[in-house]
C-alpha cells in the first residue's frame, strides 16, 4: 500500500482525489503531513505548476520515504471568449496578489469578464496536470506528470451545489446540466482531474 500526501489545501481537490486512489492507500492532506509551505507557482504552465508544488512538498518530507508519494495538481478553465483565460490563473482569478482568491470571487469575475464581451456562454475547457512525485517499492524516484481535459461550455451563470471551483458554470459535452448539477459519480468520470488520475492510477502499477 501507498501513502499519498496531497500537495494543496483544496478540500475539494484532496476530496477528488481521495475518491479516487483511496483504495491504494492513505490519502493526506500537505497539512496534515505537518508541511505548511506554500510554494509559489511562477511557471507558465499547468504541468510547471504542478511539478513546482510536488517537488516542493516531496522536499520537504523527512527523508527518502519508500512507497510515500506527494500528488499536486493544477488545474483550470480555459474560455475560447476570453483568449484562454483564466487558464493557469484560474485559482487567482480575483485576486490582487499571487495568492488564490475565493472560489465564489473568482466566479463573479468570470462573469464579469464574460458579460465585458456581450456573451452568455463560450466554448471551453476544463484541463488538469496531475504530477507524482516519490520514491517507489524498490527505492527508484519517481516523477510523472498526467494531463486530462474535459471539453464543454462555460456559461455566464451559476448552476448547482456539487462542486467546486468552476463547476457550476461548466456545461460538459454530451449534458444539459452543469458539472455541480451532476451526481458525483458521473461528475467524476468526466472530469478532467478523474482522467489525469486514471493515469496515475496505471504508474501506480509499476511503482
Amino acid at each position: 500500500m501507498f501513502q499519498f500526501i496531497v500537495a494543496s489545501g483544496n478540500n475539494g481537490k484532496i476530496r477528488e482525489i481521495r475518491e479516487m486512489l483511496g483504495d491504494l492507500g492513505q490519502v493526506i492532506s500537505q497539512k496534515d503531513a505537518n508541511i505548511l509551505l506554500e510554494p509559489e507557482e511562477w511557471g507558465s504552465t499547468f504541468k510547471d505548476n504542478a511539478l513546482i508544488k510536488a517537488k516542493a512538498v516531496f522536499n520537504a518530507l523527512p527523508g527518502n520515504l519508500y512507497s510515500v508519494f506527494v500528488i499536486a495538481d493544477d488545474s483550470g478553465i480555459c474560455v475560447d471568449a476570453l483568449g484562454g483565460e483564466p487558464g493557469v490563473k484560474s485559482a487567482r482569478y480575483a485576486s490582487t496578489t499571487h495568492r488564490n482568491a475565493e472560489d465564489g470571487a473568482n466566479r463573479c469575475k468570470l462573469i464579469i469578464e464574460l458579460e465585458k464581451r456581450g456573451v452568455t456562454s463560450s466554448r471551453a475547457q476544463f484541463v488538469a496536470c496531475v504530477a507524482l512525485v516519490g520514491i517507489g517499492s524498490r527505492g527508484e524516484y519517481v516523477e510523472y506528470v498526467a494531463n486530462g481535459v474535459c471539453e464543454g461550455e462555460v456559461i455566464n451563470k451559476e448552476r448547482g451545489h456539487n462542486g467546486f471551483g468552476y463547476d457550476s458554470m461548466f456545461i460538459p459535452d454530451g449534458f444539459s446540466q452543469t458539472l455541480a448539477e451532476l451526481p458525483s459519480e458521473v461528475k467524476n468520470s468526466l472530469s478532467h482531474r478523474y482522467k489525469a488520475l486514471l493515469q496515475i492510477r496505471d504508474r501506480l502499477a509499476h511503482a
